[in-house]
Order: C-alpha cells, then structure tokens, then sequence
C-alpha cells in the first residue's frame, strides 16, 4: 500500500514530492543549476527504521531513462557506483527539468526532483545601454517598461513588480511596494501606474504621463521557485522646461555682451566727435592760404 505524503517546496510552488510503499524515499529539495558548473544529484534511500539503505538507482529524466541517453550525455553524466547518485560534470540549460530516480526493486518508491536554473530576463529593452540602471524622463511623456523572462527558462517562472523610495536603495526590501496586475475598472479609468499581464513569464509597466512625484526605483522580479532574478531601474523626472533652460541662458549672456559693447562703443564715439569740431574752429586775425589780409600787430 502506498500513497502521496507531505508535499515539500521552496516559495509558494510546490516542487517535491515523497511517496511511501515498503519503503520510503526521503524528499529531496529543488536544486539550483549553474551553466558549465559541475552539478549532484543525489537520492536518500532510508527505511521505516530511518537507516539508510544503499541502493542502484535507475535514472529518468523527464520520464526518459538513463539508458536512453546519447553517449555524448553519458559521457557529461555518469553514476557513482557508491551511492548511486548522478554526477553532471559541466551542465547546460538541457539538464533543466524533472528527474526521478526509483528502486528498480520497487518502482512504487521513488523521488521526483527538481532542477532548476535562475529564471534569467532580458534587460529592459527601452534602455539596453550601459546607463540602463536610470531612466531621464521629461514630464508629461510616456515611461514604458517590458519584463520577459527568456524563452529557456520560463518553466515555472512568475513576474511581479515593486517600487521603493530612491532614498531606501540601500535597504530596499524595507519599504518594497508590490504593484499588482491592473483590473480594469468599472468607470473604464486607468490607474497611473498601469501593470499589464501577458502570462506569467512577460509583463509591461507602463506609466502614461510621468510627474514629479514618479521618481522612484521601479523593479521587475522573476521568480521560479528555486531562484530568483531581477531588472532594477530608477526613473528620473526631469522639468518640463528644463531643456529650454541652457538656451535661455545662452541668450541672456549674448543680450548682456551686446549690451555692454553698444554702452563702451557710445561712450567712445562721442570723445572723437567733440575732438573734430575743436579742430575746425580757427582763430580771428590770421590771413589764410589765398592771401587775404588779416590785422598784424606791428612794433613803432
């Protein structure tokens, strides 16, 4: 006689299961895949005495048994011949998946066990440049945010979105605010952070007219159970008029010089011209150039 026992898991997805016969198969907790990393799986075979029996196990994945592999695989994957287990010598995204091993005595015991690579996205595509981490968006335009987590690793994977303060970035989990899946509403209004759900692996922030008050660090967390990934940036707001403020600056300075040289350019005109008169004043008394007579004062 045998049955479904206590459902084991990390986070709120259930990933290992134990199921009792003769004897039992103690579970086995999810475990983390690393590309190009060595990596062990390993079955605890104990009895209802809670000793440990040794035992050869035999191998699926995904319902595929280990004979089945290609050499290739069996070359990259090998049984210890001690206790059974598997050894991935340098794993890929392929190991990802469920793998069972059970008693070949008894194929009513077994262990599923769950492996599992980080849930990895794609930058946000809007800004996929080496300053993505922060975002300048002047006010009253369109803030546009896509999370996705890549087609690979989407098994078991869910996005939610959170925002915090910028002054918590040290300590963001204090302050996180969760930003739920918008339901339309019965008014047909908006919200003004609008999360829009695709499925569980893709969703969009969108934010239709940024203000002031938008500034804040938005993140996008994907999470599969076993591990967890997330795309963090933080948005800017800049003034509607901020870009018209260098101009403006440019033209006081060029309204001030012109200015200042039409006050020294008045001011050195006006010697010059009082300088040409004096000149064309002559004195009574002297005979020009055509001879006519002027008064000479002559000695007795």
């Amino acid at each position: 006689m045998y049955g479904w026992g206590k459902c084991e898991g990390v986070c709120r997805v259930c990933r290992v299961c134990r199921v009792w016969a003769d004897n039992a198969i103690a579970s086995v907790s999810p475990l983390l895949l690393i590309e190009n990393k060595a990596l062990n799986i390993v079955c605890n075979y104990t009895n209802q005495e809670g000793q440990h029996v040794m035992v050869e196990w035999k191998w699926f994945k995904e319902e595929v048994p280990y004979d089945s592999f290609t050499p290739e695989d069996k070359q990259r994957i090998t049984r210890d011949s001690k206790d059974g287990s598997l050894f991935i010598s340098k794993a890929n995204k392929n190991d990802i998946g469920k793998w069972r091993c059970e008693d070949p005595k008894n194929p009513q015991s077994f262990t599923k066990i769950i492996v599992r690579s980080k849930p990895w996205m794609y930058m946000f595509e809007e800004f996929q440049k080496t300053n993505y981490k922060s975002a300048n968006i002047v006010e009253g335009q369109r803030f546009h945010l896509k999370c996705e987590v890549m087609e690979d690793y989407r098994t078991d994977a869910t996005i939610e979105w959170f925002m915090y303060n910028e002054s918590d970035h040290l300590n963001p989990n204090k302050e996180m605010k969760v930003l739920q899946p918008t339901v339309e509403s019965s008014d047909g209004t908006e919200p003004h952070i609008k999360i829009s759900r695709v499925n569980n692996s893709l969703q969009y922030l969108t934010i239709e007219k940024v203000e002031p008050t938008d500034r804040y660090y938005y993140v996008c967390i994907a999470d599969n159970g076993v591990s967890t990934v997330n795309n963090t940036i933080l948005l800017r707001v800049k003034d509607k008029l901020g870009a018209l403020w260098p101009f403006l600056g440019i033209v006081a300075e060029v309204v001030i010089l012109c200015t200042i040289i039409f006050i020294y350019e008045k001011r050195r005109i006006k010697p010059d011209f009082d300088d040409t008169e004096d000149n064309n004043t002559e004195p009574k008394g002297t005979q020009d150039r055509s001879g006519k007579s002027q008064d000479v004062r002559q000695r007795k």
